[in-house]
């Protein structure tokens, strides 16, 4: 099978998988490594599906997103925002638009 028909098949597989009600980022790395496994070899896309999922964990922004609701997590149970709320409206509650 040619790459052009192996896509052509890939995407058919995609259709299929929407169609089942998968989710799409689960259908989208399902077919795609499994295309890129026919086409290259088995070892070769299932080494690249391990390297790219743990990828994933290791990156910085979805570390900051996860501490930044976490502490905010945290700032809710102290509460610390309403401590802030009312030290500002004790300071500029007296001024207009305050």
């Amino acid at each position: 099978m040619s790459p052009v028909e192996s896509g052509i098949a890939g995407i058919i597989l995609l259709l299929i998988l929407f169609f089942l009600r998968m989710p799409i980022a689960f259908a989208m790395a399902l077919s795609g490594m499994i295309g890129f496994s026919y086409i290259v070899s088995w070892s070769t896309g299932a080494s690249l599906l391990a390297r790219d999922f743990f990828g994933q964990f290791y990156s910085y922004s979805l570390s900051a997103i996860t501490m930044f609701v976490l502490m905010g997590s945290f700032a809710f149970i102290a509460g610390i925002g309403d401590r802030l709320y009312k030290a500002a409206y004790k300071m500029v509650g007296d001024l207009r638009g305050g």
